[in-house]
């Protein structure tokens, strides 16, 4: 089958669901056609190519970034710029029935229109609309409510957002998946490292980090935490670091990261956050799990509830019993996290997927 990916991503950013569900397709053979995000009329359309079988690139035009069309009137006029775009790339394409239009944006009303004879699957992965410039979220969730009424099947994954979206039209929760099968780590050496795999940023709860630390000596616990990942707010590594039980590393993959001594995934999001308090399930929860990692969190007040789920920040003697109690019983914990990454793999996901075809 071919499937025609409409996002507003760039196939070279740090991957996502998108670049999941595009990878997932082509790696059972299917044909993706991945548009990435969106060109200005001034920026010069070139080729570009994703360096992976099955799956090709193109690009378009839009005439306003999503933020700027304050009214609907903007929205209508960029919507009959950019199906012209569209229409005249699926000129190439020839397009058949039997293709799927898989949509990642919130905003893509119009798409309904190019492809009556098609299914149309949006996935919503994000509060995009929460974000709007002045406060103008009126047109924004106008045309959101018509992207979601305009598809066939609309899929997301997070259960917050799928009751916010259920009220305009019947929704389904779609989760990420694990690429990998589960590895039993080594069950026998004690272990005392935290691991935090992820973007460093403004989601980090920096008064727990620094709390935790401090924790960590006042009970002289051998614990130590450890940060990889992207860089982006230097202040915020400036202030972890200076605590002696706390080390930051560069990004790196997980599986070059040596995880002999980590007994437990940290994620240390701040509460009160929009895009942190509707996240469910994240896509760095499965390659923790899948590497036998239990999971610890601050924040996110809507997360999966699961036994190797565990939750921080509820007092000093609270957390600390708490790690104690994940350390101690590491090994006893395997068996619920491998019977859900096992239950939560690649061709899982890819057969629900199917079912909404």
């Amino acid at each position: 089958m071919r499937f025609f990916f409409f996002t507003k991503t760039d196939w070279t950013e740090p991957p996502r669901l998108r670049h999941q569900m595009a990878r997932l397709l082509a790696n059972a053979g299917h044909e993706v056609i991945f548009f990435q995000r969106p060109y200005y009329l001034w920026q010069r359309l070139g080729k570009d190519f994703s360096g992976e079988q099955h799956i090709k690139l193109f690009r378009y035009r839009q005439l306003l970034h999503h933020k700027l069309r304050i009214n609907t009137v903007l929205h209508r006029f960029n919507a009959l710029f950019e199906k012209n775009q569209i229409l005249s790339l699926m000129l190439e394409h020839c397009i058949d029935r039997n293709d799927v239009i898989v949509n990642f944006n919130y905003d893509y009303f119009y798409l309904k229109d190019i492809f009556r004879n098609n299914r149309l699957i949006t996935i919503i992965n994000d509060d995009f609309w929460s974000n709007a410039l002045g406060g103008y979220k009126r047109p924004l969730k106008w045309a959101l409510i018509k992207t979601l009424q305009s598809s066939d099947v609309v899929l997301t994954v997070s259960l917050t957002l799928k009751n916010e979206l259920s009220q305009f039209c019947s929704v389904e929760l779609f989760y990420p998946w694990s690429n990998i099968r589960y590895k039993s780590p080594d069950l026998v050496s004690t272990k005392s490292t935290i691991l935090f795999w992820g973007y460093i940023n403004y989601r980090i709860n920096i008064n727990f980090i620094s709390n935790l630390a401090k924790c960590l000596v006042d009970f002289s616990s051998n614990f130590k935490i450890l940060f990889v990942g992207p860089n982006q707010d230097r202040s915020l590594i400036s202030k972890i670091t200076c605590h002696e039980n706390v080390r930051v590393y560069p990004s790196e993959d997980l599986e070059n990261i040596d995880l002999s001594d980590v007994f437990l995934g940290l994620i240390p999001y701040r509460s009160g956050v929009r895009d942190v308090d509707v996240i469910t399930f994240p896509n760095k929860v499965l390659p923790l799990l899948s590497r036998g990692l239990p999971i610890a969190i601050t924040g996110m007040p809507n997360f999966l509830s699961a036994p190797f789920v565990f939750r921080l920040d509820q007092g000093r003697d609270s957390d600390i019993a708490t790690l104690q109690f994940i350390n101690k019983n590491f090994a006893q914990l395997q068996t619920s996290i491998r019977a859900f990454v096992d239950a939560n793999d690649s061709d899982m996901r890819l057969k629900q997927f199917f079912s909404y075809l």
